[in-house]
């Protein structure tokens, strides 16, 4: 909605400022109205405009010369707190699982470096947001100017202002509080050339296995990478290579997957004991993929379509589920519920003998109901053969306005 670029005249965030607050209406009202209605999982405030016009700190201090009389730095400040605060309270309300982002460019989070400085206005907001337990990530683009991580690596400042690893380790440890699962690497594939920043697939690579390596492996288990921007990702050339990187330590936040069923003597016992450490998000997957058929999505393992939808995918092609020959595709991640242990513990090697064989499939009812462009499926049409399925889960069932169970039609 504006940048603080020269020559960029476009100046419509002033005219959200005073809406935040005094109005029924106001801004993330109507972003979670938006996130309801297109059944999204949460709001990515991607803020590139002024926050610092005034000359009190020359290394955050921005070309503003597009802003009308409703601003000023202060005020700029106060919407976006109150912005991200409002957001976490009202996606909270909705359920588990909504995220909230900030996507603040390198020369945003640069700390102070000399005398006289200080952290930035906009830094300060997320430091609070981040020890309030607001923000869910936080994708930091390190290529906006102040870092070069592709020509000076992560922990060097040749030929930018600052090293990227300045950056990286003042955000995880002042924002939050030392966790780097919740800092997301930003690189710009092949259209920041103005910033010396543009970062091929193997580059990309190479700065990711730094950061991992970074002090003994500190950030090793971190939030991934965004790129910017997805049509210069031809065939998926850069995302694969990426993403092979990224899922080499996913195990750092899933946890060591098993590569076969133990038996039950080499079952370790288990001690369920209350936890007072509050849960880390959850990285969720799924196996979805494009293809003319769901043998072919599962055969060729081409395009991915997290979001389930066929929009996802090229013309001819529809979005399949299950295709578990393939790569595990990252959605996102869940904030976890937590329960009370009721129960006494029990002994885990006592299902031992049933592992492997059950293969449990879900069926939505309304599945029937969906149009034509969002691939409708009868039970009867489900190849539980193919799937390898031993059960199969109906759901939901309705009830009538006389009290009956029947059908739902999703109304």
């Amino acid at each position: 909605m504006g940048l603080s670029l020269a020559g960029d005249l476009n100046n419509c965030w002033d005219y959200c400022f005073e809406h935040e607050t005094t109005t029924v209406m106001d801004v993330s009202t109507q972003l979670v109205d938006i996130v309801t209605t297109m059944n999204l999982d949460g709001v990515d405030i991607d803020y590139q405009y002024c926050y610092e016009k005034v000359e009190n700190n020359a290394i955050h201090q921005d070309v503003c010369d597009q802003v009308t009389a409703k601003y000023d730095d202060l005020t700029a400040i106060q919407f976006l707190t109150d912005l991200t605060t409002n957001l976490r309270t009202k996606l909270d309300a909705l359920g588990d699982g909504y995220e909230l982002i900030h996507s603040p460019r390198d020369v945003d989070m640069v700390a102070p470096q000399g005398v006289g400085q200080q952290e930035s206005l906009y830094f300060g907001a997320l430091e609070v947001a981040g020890q309030q337990n607001r923000l869910n990530f936080l994708i930091i683009k390190f290529y906006n100017g102040a870092t070069r991580p592709v020509s000076d690596g992560f922990d060097n400042a040749n030929s930018g202002a600052v090293s990227a690893r300045d950056i990286y380790e003042n955000v995880v440890n002042d924002i939050f509080a030392g966790q780097p699962e919740n800092v997301v690497f930003g690189f710009c594939v092949s259209d920041c050339t103005s910033t010396s920043s543009n970062a091929s697939g193997p580059q990309a690579v190479t700065v990711l296995q730094e950061v991992k390596a970074y002090s003994g492996g500190e950030f090793e288990c971190n939030g991934g990478a965004m790129m910017w921007m997805a049509k210069r990702d031809v065939g998926g050339a850069w995302s694969d290579l990426v993403w092979a990187e990224i899922s080499a330590t996913t195990d750092c936040v899933l946890g060591p997957q098993p590569s076969g069923s133990p038996s039950a003597s080499s079952m370790p016992s288990v001690s369920l004991v209350p936890s007072t450490t509050p849960p880390k998000p959850v990285t969720v997957y799924n196996h979805n993929y494009c293809g003319t058929s769901w043998t072919a999505a599962n055969l060729y393992c081409g395009k991915e379509c997290p979001d389930g939808s066929d929009d996802e995918c090229d013309p001819g092609q529809i979005c399949y589920a299950d295709c578990t020959n393939c790569p595990p595709v990252l959605v996102g991640t869940m904030a976890p519920t937590v329960s009370p242990i009721t129960a006494a513990p029990f002994d885990a090697s006592t299902c031992a003998t049933f592992r492997g064989t059950v293969n449990f499939g879900y069926y939505q009812e309304w599945a029937t109901y969906r149009s034509g462009s969002c691939n409708p499926l009868q039970p009867n049409a489900i190849d539980v053969d193919a799937f390898g399925y031993t059960h199969l889960a109906f759901s939901f069932a309705g009830i009538s306005s006389s009290g009956l169970i029947e059908p739902y039609n999703g109304e």
